[in-house]
């Protein structure tokens, strides 16, 4: 009886803190302007565990419309756009320093793959990730480029400073040598990267990481 009653009473009282905290909430979204809270539906939550295991970051921006849900880890210095989904449900994925993952980019890891083949993602240091990208159990080197609408497939690696163009598609297992252009649908050798590719490499990588720090600067203006 008398556990009966503390658990009911605990429900009560949690149920009265959370409504508290909405009604504050909605009070500090009017007076800072902010129509979020006009939302009923979204639920949405950057960080989500799976069975227990939480997704982490260094100091990084992580925008809030993106998702980060299981076994993920990002470094530091690096952006997760909006709209971004990292699924690290059944295998890691694993995010270097410097890294910029665009918007509505999808990145997640298949169960079954080939013997000798990582079902994790891996991308390391210094990767410009394009828009509407879609990443699937995938190792991109250092200094990688992939442009917006790309599809890196399941078991494909692209080695350090290859630049992979809009829209191509990098079949399941295939390979970009280091310091190529690849393009088209399947990706295929375009020619040798040059001085120009590294320059607007580096240009993308400055300016997202610009773009990154004034959003994080304009929502930590705004309460969030």
């Amino acid at each position: 009886m008398l556990a009966s009653l503390l658990k009911n009473f605990r429900l009560l009282l949690g149920r009265s803190l959370r409504e508290t905290g909405q009604a504050l909430d909605r009070v500090g979204c009017r007076w800072s302007r902010d129509v979020g809270y006009l939302e009923r539906l979204s639920r949405h939550r950057t960080l989500m565990p799976i069975d227990e295991i939480w997704p982490s970051h260094g100091a990084s921006f992580i925008a809030p419309s993106a998702s980060l849900v299981g076994d993920v880890q990002v470094g530091s210095d690096s952006i997760v756009w909006y709209g971004a989904v990292l699924k690290g449900d059944q295998y890691g994925i694993r995010i270097g320093d410097s890294v910029v993952i665009g918007e509505n980019t999808s990145i997640r890891n298949y169960q079954n793959m080939p013997n000798g083949l990582p079902h994790s993602t891996t991308i390391a240091d210094n990767v410009v990730i394009g828009a509407n990208s879609v990443l699937s159990s995938c190792t991109i080197d250092s200094y990688c480029r992939v442009g917006a609408g790309a599809v890196i497939c399941q078991g494909a690696r692209l080695e350090k400073g290859c630049v992979v163009l809009p829209g191509a598609v990098v079949s399941p297992g295939g390979f970009v040598p280091a310091y190529t252009v690849y393009g088209g649908s399947p990706a295929h050798f375009v020619r040798d990267a040059g001085e120009e590719d590294f320059t607007e490499f580096a240009r993308l990588l400055g300016e997202e990481r610009s773009a990154g720090e004034t959003q994080a600067s304009l929502l930590k203006a705004l309460g969030h």
